[in-house]
């Protein structure tokens, strides 16, 4: 009789076993899964202790700005994509030569020269994927004209006040 209990509530405990392995496994599928196209930048915009930094990720356009001494980051905007420009970052990423890129782009800074703290070396982190293919690269005081191409894919989708400003006249170094 104790078999026979024990059997019974057994094989009522196996399905719910495997009906939760099953929901744990997707679940770490689905947290691992890389987003499929995306582009985060972050940018000091040359100013001392700000930060602000945009994200395109799959379908919405996210930007957050940190700019009073490391108080409390901001949201500024956070809105989904029309079909329209999920459908050109697709394209946009399917045809930028993420194998061109390198980790590091650089022009020497020399802190001595600039005696205020308005003026900062212009610091950018970029970052972009597209499927199953990551690139991350730096820039440090320098235009690139690789992240000229992606501003100027950003900058329409931006608002007029938060555009990224990129102008090659104020660098010293090109790449």
């Amino acid at each position: 009789m104790k078999l026979t209990s024990f059997t019974y509530h057994g094989s009522c405990f196996c399905p719910l076993l495997l009906v939760g392995l099953l929901f744990i496994l997707n679940l770490q599928q689905l947290s691992a899964q890389p987003f499929d196209y995306s582009i985060k930048i972050t940018d000091n915009a040359a100013i001392y202790n700000n930060k602000i930094e945009y994200q395109i990720i799959n379908d919405s356009l996210i930007i957050i700005g940190v700019g009073d001494f490391g108080r409390t980051p901001v949201k500024y905007l956070a809105r989904p994509l029309t079909k329209k420009e999920k459908k050109s970052l697709h394209k946009f990423l399917n045809t930028f030569p993420l194998d061109s890129l390198d980790d590091l782009y650089r022009n020497d800074f020399n802190p001595v020269d600039y005696d205020h703290k308005s003026y900062y070396p212009r610091l950018m982190e970029i970052h972009l994927s597209r499927k199953n293919q990551q690139m991350w690269y730096r820039t440090e005081n320098c235009w690139v004209r690789y992240s000229d191409l992606i501003f100027n894919f950003i900058n329409p989708m931006l608002p007029a006040e938060v555009r990224i400003q990129y102008d090659k006249s104020n660098f010293n170094a090109f790449y």
